[in-house]
């Protein structure tokens, strides 16, 4: 996923398009240049409209002036008036150097970022983005960005013209292959994304401890700075109301439920569960706090989510974890103590990237891993669990397994 970028922004020209701005002269003048410096000064004091003003003075002699359009384009984006920011984008794009290849796609971003925001319709700039690749080859940041944002217009085909271009021209790109299998999980087709999602990751090959305790260290630190805003985000919503949904529509209503929240986080889980007990572990301090102030868990226990669940003596009807065991590469361990803390006939409730069938464990990123159904339900038979469901569903922004078993 990416960060939020403001929609436009000015771009530089090469050393050489800068070189024959400056030898210009508005109205026998100052250089273009130094007035769009003078304005970017403007506008970052606040005065967009002196800041506008200054922009028009450089089209009123040169109208094909890409950077002051772009500029223009920004300035009036943030004056409210869209429509007319949209309009001096396109412009840019359309004045801006044929070799600049990077600029050209760099405008081309701004623009579908533009229409995204404005909600504007989208057709114009698709157009023009596919003209432009049709020229050029684009670098697979560019490639990975239109992909995206042309799936969130629900131009599902288009989407996917898009992704099969990426994956052709960068195989090795695992974002794009991701990319790919998102759009695939939005157009309904579950096995293929599953299939696409494969190509992104690597086989597992077991670490050192001192490596998985660093792993665990890089974690902690890695929540640590999500806690405060974890809740605001409509993603990891989604992970707990699907996860709520699913446990209620395989075992009903679980009002007289025991339940072990395995790695609760801030306790989105439990804010969408009504039980008679519920228990969180997580190795976040940060996480636990956010948690406790919900005042919904009986119990907050900060620490290794398996070693914590060894130490418990108490039995439980329901354990549940939402998008927690990506983090865990041998889930051994953590089936067998889920086995021995469940009541017989309780259910195992989890989430996980999804490997191909051709191996058991996959790398996705550094210390974070993807486990495939054949080694899901080899451990589940190994600790006497028999399968209600494996289910393709939508995880981390891209396809996951959501299984649910019971134990016998």
């Amino acid at each position: 996923m990416t960060a939020k970028r403001s929609p436009i922004k000015r771009r530089r020209a090469s050393a050489n398009t800068t070189r024959t701005r400056r030898k210009a002269r508005v109205g026998g003048g100052q250089p273009p240049s130094d007035i769009l410096a003078r304005a970017v000064e403007l506008a970052n004091r606040g005065d967009l409209n002196g800041a506008l003003a200054a922009a028009q003075t450089v089209l009123n002699i040169y109208p094909n002036h890409w950077q002051a359009l772009n500029f223009m384009g920004a300035i009036l984006w943030h004056l409210g008036r869209r429509a007319e920011s949209v309009a001096a984008i396109e412009k840019s794009i359309a004045s801006a150097p044929s070799n600049e290849i990077d600029v050209r796609f760099g405008l081309v971003d701004q623009l579908l970022l533009a229409i995204s925001k404005g909600g504007f319709n989208p057709d114009k700039a698709i157009g023009i983005m596919f003209d432009l690749i049709k020229q050029h080859k684009p670098e697979a940041r560019f490639l990975a960005r239109f992909t995206n944002v042309v799936k969130d217009f629900g131009r599902l085909d288009e989407a996917l013209k898009l992704a099969n271009m990426a994956v052709s021209a960068y195989p090795e790109n695992p974002t794009l292959h991701r990319n790919k299998a998102s759009v695939l999980m939005r157009m309904g087709w579950d096995d293929r994304a599953v299939a696409a999602y494969a190509l992104s990751i690597m086989p597992y090959q077991p670490n050192t401890r001192e490596a998985a305790k660093a792993s665990s260290k890089e974690i902690r630190s890695h929540y640590a700075g999500l806690a405060a805003s974890y809740d605001d985000n409509a993603l990891h919503q989604s992970f707990s109301d699907r996860m709520a949904k699913f446990i209620v529509e395989l075992t009903g209503p679980a009002l007289t439920k025991r339940v072990l929240d395995a790695g609760c986080g801030t306790g989105l889980l439990g804010t969408c569960l009504k039980v008679a007990r519920l228990v969180g572990i997580d190795r976040s301090p940060d996480m636990l706090a956010k948690a406790r102030i919900k005042n919904i868990y009986a119990e907050l226990v900060e620490g290794d989510l398996v070693e914590a669940m060894a130490a418990r003596t108490d039995s439980f009807d329901i354990v549940a974890s939402v998008s927690v065991l990506c983090h865990i590469a041998d889930l051994a361990p953590f089936f067998r103590e889920t086995a021995r803390i469940l009541v017989p006939g309780g259910h195992l409730f989890f989430s996980v990237d999804p490997a191909p069938d051709s191996m058991d464990i996959g790398v996705t990123e550094p210390g974070e891993y993807a486990h495939s159904r054949v080694y899901l339900r080899r451990l589940a038979s190994e600790c006497d669990f028999t399968e209600v469901a494996i289910t393709v569903m939508e995880h981390r922004a891209t396809p996951g397994f959501w299984c649910a078993f019971q134990r016998t």
